[in-house]
């Protein structure tokens, strides 16, 4: 059992798991560490699409 300290948070761990328990970060230095769309992610996507559908359709009416 090796303990490695993680890259961004300095937490020691294991060596043999595939990330940090602490940070979520990858121990792999050659896995990138995507941002992960949790939480207010999916309510902002809906936003903009709701506002983006009500600017099509304000443009539409006012066409006719």
């Amino acid at each position: 059992m090796n303990l490695i300290n993680c890259r961004k948070c300095d937490h020691e761990y294991d060596g043999d798991t595939i990330c940090c328990p602490n940070c979520e970060t990858p121990t792999n230095h050659n896995i990138p560490n995507y941002p992960r769309f949790k939480g207010p992610g999916i309510i902002m996507f809906f936003w903009i699409f709701f506002v983006i559908l009500m600017i099509v359709m304000m443009v539409s009416y006012l066409a006719m």
